[in-house]
């Protein structure tokens, strides 16, 4: 029979809470997602913009050293001591040691027409007076660019020995002579990319630590790495590499925190508006219970059956299922309940309320209508014969000797009327009297036994059936 107490808390719960939370807990998951998103989008902009900033900062480095080696190179005085008549004591003081001196250079070279050095100058070497060392690969390269167009100066950062220098070449060129042809004659500066250099390009483009490196990977993020073009003697490749900033990082540090509370305050209130529903669901459901229920014996009361009555004769109408009353009277309850006293009586109905459903399905209803009056409503196909059994386990339990609290047994019995009906039309009043009608039958016979309500129609139709059946 169906639980009217039911415990609507947890179907509402299953029904709108549950999905409602999970819609919730899809859109955070959502924005969590797009918050990630956001961030990784931001750092890969930002660092893509470093990354054009670093190689600006190459070029900025190189065109620093272009105007140094041009200043020297467009000048009569070189085109007289280096092309018209070569003084070696000039170059050493000029193009050698003068610009170690001014700009910081490491190497100064002066090429000739055919591309041969006629002029060395190393940094710290004891040797620039004596002897001439040619251009290293990685400068003849630069050297090589600049012969496709002689005319200007080229200047670039190269890698050499495993890091790096800028270098420049500069074609010596008369400036007050405008007619005199190109002589050929260049001049190579070449200075260091040292910490120097680093650290001022750090601050002008806002590039973290600054370095070079042989190695890509040690760039904390695939793109803070730029590889500085060119080809290196020892065939080692050279990276500028820096930390990058990354807003997108930084965006989290500051937006979880507020992010995660958020979270955990849905999550409470969620919690606490699940308990608070569960609780006066349950509430309610104690009330109803109360309110459907009997209060001595704990059973169903007068306005349940009538409930599930109807309900049950309601499917019957439509076809679904046969409803079987019974009407239980207590024969000698009276005289118990005068000679123990009230507080006997009513350990004794207790202990019949307990039978009756002992003796019954676990979907059959069994209700107190007041004194020592029960009524039990079965639903379903049920043949007779099993109905009939059932009545009978009720007779025998009920018969036993009850134990009460003061250590006396009571002895009692009962007398059950039964009606039951599977044709539509029927009505639940109707059932009940037709029940009450047959319980007085069995009162009538003796009491303690039981007796069906005889329906002349169902007789008639179960006559024509077992017609039926002998012609067959």
């Amino acid at each position: 029979m169906k639980d009217l107490t039911a415990d609507a808390g947890s179907l509402f719960i299953r029904r709108l809470i549950l999905p409602l939370c999970t819609l919730v807990a899809g859109l955070i998951v959502l924005a969590f997602a797009g918050l990630l998103w956001i961030a990784d989008y931001q750092t890969q902009v930002a660092v893509k913009h470093q990354s054009r900033l670093a190689r600006h900062a190459l070029e900025v480095q190189a065109e620093r050293l272009g105007p140094s080696a041009s200043d020297y190179g467009y000048w009569d005085d070189a085109v007289a001591n280096i092309v018209d008549k070569p003084d070696l004591a000039w170059m050493r003081a000029q193009i050698g040691a003068g610009p170690e001196q001014t700009l910081g250079l490491d190497f100064s070279f002066v090429i000739d027409p055919n591309g041969k050095t006629i002029y060395s100058y190393v940094k710290g070497s004891k040797y620039n007076s004596d002897r001439v060392i040619e251009l290293p690969h990685a400068f003849r390269l630069a050297y090589r660019a600049w012969l496709k167009n002689p005319s200007k100066t080229f200047a670039a950062v190269v890698p050499y020995q495993s890091l790096a220098v800028t270098i420049a070449v500069a074609p010596v060129i008369s400036v007050t002579d405008a007619n005199r042809p190109p002589t050929g004659y260049a001049i190579v500066f070449v200075d260091r990319f040292d910490d120097t250099a680093l650290r001022r390009l750090e601050q002008n483009f806002d590039l973290a630590d600054l370095r070079l490196s042989n190695l890509a990977e040690e760039a904390p993020h695939p793109d803070s790495a730029v590889e500085i073009r060119g080809y290196a003697s020892d065939g080692k490749k050279t990276f500028l590499i820096w930390d990058p900033s990354r807003p997108g990082e930084q965006m989290l540090r500051i937006v979880m925190p507020f992010f995660t509370l958020l979270v955990l305050a849905l999550g409470v209130l969620g919690l606490l508006l699940a308990r608070f529903i569960r609780n006066s669901s349950r509430l309610i459901s104690d009330r109803e219970q109360r309110a459907g229920s009997d209060s001595l014996t704990g059973l169903a009361n007068r306005a349940r059956l009538n409930t599930e009555l109807e309900e049950a004769v309601s499917r019957v109408s439509r076809g679904f299922s046969g409803v079987t009353v019974m009407y239980i009277d207590l024969d000698g309850f009276k005289q118990v309940n005068d000679r123990y006293g009230h507080a006997g009586g009513d350990e004794l109905l207790q202990e019949v309320a307990r039978r009756l459903k002992d003796c019954l399905r676990s979907n059959d209803l069994v209700a107190r209508l007041g004194g020592d009056e029960f009524v039990v409503l079965m639903t379903g196909w049920i043949e007779r014969s099993y109905i009939q059994a059932i009545a009978t386990r009720i007779l025998l339990s009920v018969g036993k000797p009850i134990a009460l609290s003061s250590g006396q047994e009571a002895y009692i019995g009962c007398s059950i009327g039964i009606a039951d009906s599977w044709e539509p039309g029927v009505t639940g009043s109707a059932l009940l009297k037709a029940a009450d009608a047959a319980l007085y039958e069995a009162k009538a016979a003796g009491k303690n036994t039981l007796r069906f309500h005889f329906d002349p129609a169902q007789h008639q139709e179960a006559r024509r059936e077992e017609h039926i059946a002998v012609a067959v």
